[in-house]
């Protein structure tokens, strides 16, 4: 009965996984295969080699582990509040559509872009790029993180973590603008190889993935043919380098870069055996230090937020930059248990801005549309551009925003004026 009981568990899992994506382009008016769906069905491999293939490989009852399973339960809980909100927030857009598109033109930016200035913004994104590759490169040093960027990765972002968040988000800036822009399909091909090989020097299998997909979804905005075949070819081409990247073909090895709901089940065997307890809040509250730089103040604790639970399990992990990762919402349950996994989903405001820009990019998806709109260009950017902002926690990640919108801006505006 308890075998039972975990396939259903699993079951539903992997049902609102893809569900999700499905129900959301129905609400949209979307075909089958869009942006939405595309990301599911290149990323669902990763997805299941995280939710199933570690834990089956790693824990000693497998896929019927107990705590394995409560992990797996917990996220279904996450996805199940996720679809109700998101199901919620269309049903409100759709009664003040037309507030909106008022809302929208009252704030659009009145610049004019221009394809030659746009290729200009890629360009200097590009260059900040190189400076901040360069300047996270110094703690291994240049030759040694270019031969080896996975190490570079894992051991030697101590005191250069802002460097690296920096680097990621100037490449996928640059990278997203300069291909809403080009006019060629060809041209596409040959930029996306280019950019994902220096996406490669920043040692994250991942965001090389990221880049990839952000490649598929440029083409289908502009209606490429047989669409399909190409993500058929591309998604084995795709993990190619990322095989590469694990460093070795033992199976054994591999399963440890999927062990994140192994450490999930690992917490909660933890908590239920009364080895740790929750920290009511103090996970939420000490987050801030992320939005302190470590070179500005060197004092910075290396163990704060969640990182609180990480240092439980592994000692030392967060000060070497080498944190193992958990999955579903475990940063939620460790504050304040169930019920924070339910309040903290409920009032997941990235979501509500996610669905947000959702529905202004897809109420009309015309390319031309798109790039002719700075306020569009800025929803790609949130929603698809590889990795945008990842590292960088609100509010800080508003500030920012907040640079690039403006950066953006002038480089238009000023080199229009004194053309």
């Amino acid at each position: 009965m308890m075998d039972f009981l975990c396939l259903i568990n699993l079951f539903f899992f992997v049902f609102l996984t893809i569900y999700y994506p499905i129900y959301i382009s129905k609400s949209l008016k979307l075909k089958l295969l869009n942006p939405i769906t595309i990301l599911v069905v290149v990323t669902m491999p990763i997805a299941l080699f995280k939710a199933f293939f570690g834990p089956a490989y790693l824990l000693n009852d497998g896929l019927f582990d107990k705590y394995y399973n409560f992990a797996i339960l917990m996220a279904n809980i996450q996805l199940i509040i996720t679809l109700y909100v998101t199901i919620i927030l269309f049903k409100i857009f759709r009664s003040y559509h037309y507030s909106i598109t008022n809302f929208l033109y009252k704030i659009t930016p009145k610049w004019r872009i221009k394809r030659t200035k746009m290729f200009l913004v890629s360009f200097v994104f590009l260059l900040l790029f190189l400076i901040s590759f360069y300047l996270l490169s110094s703690t291994f040093g240049f030759i040694n993180w270019i031969l080896s960027p996975r190490t570079g990765y894992q051991y030697h972002r101590v005191g250069a973590g802002e460097y690296y968040a920096f680097a990621l988000l100037f490449l996928s800036t640059s990278f997203s603008i300069l291909l809403l822009f080009l006019r060629k399909n060809r041209s596409i091909y040959l930029f996306s190889i280019v950019y994902i090989f220096f996406a490669w020097f920043l040692g994250s299998k991942h965001i090389m993935l990221n880049f990839c997909i952000y490649t598929i979804t440029v083409l289908w905005f502009r209606n490429v043919d047989n669409l399909g075949k190409i993500i058929g070819y591309a998604t084995p081409i795709i993990f190619i380098p990322m095989l590469l990247n694990f460093g070795s073909f033992d199976l054994s090895e591999i399963a440890t870069y999927f062990d994140y709901y192994v450490n999930s089940a690992m917490y909660y065997k933890e908590y239920f055996s009364n080895g740790i307890d929750l920290f009511y809040g103090q996970i939420g509250l000490t987050d801030y230090w992320a939005l302190v730089p470590r070179s500005l103040f060197p004092d910075k604790p290396y163990v704060y937020g969640f990182l609180l639970v990480n240092e439980h399990f592994f000692p030392g992990a967060a000060e070497a930059t080498h944190t193992p990762a958990f999955g579903g919402p475990v940063p939620y349950f460790a504050d304040f248990g169930l019920i924070g996994v339910i309040v903290y989903s409920f009032f997941n405001f990235q979501l509500w801005f996610q669905v947000f820009c959702y529905y202004i990019i897809f109420v009309d998806r015309r390319l031309e549309r798109i790039i002719s709109n700075p306020l569009y260009i800025y929803a790609v950017l949130i929603l698809f551009a590889p990795n945008f902002l990842q590292f960088f926690p609100f509010p800080l990640s508003v500030f920012i925003f907040y640079f690039l919108v403006k950066l953006i801006s002038f480089i238009n505006r000023v080199v229009i004026r004194t053309s």
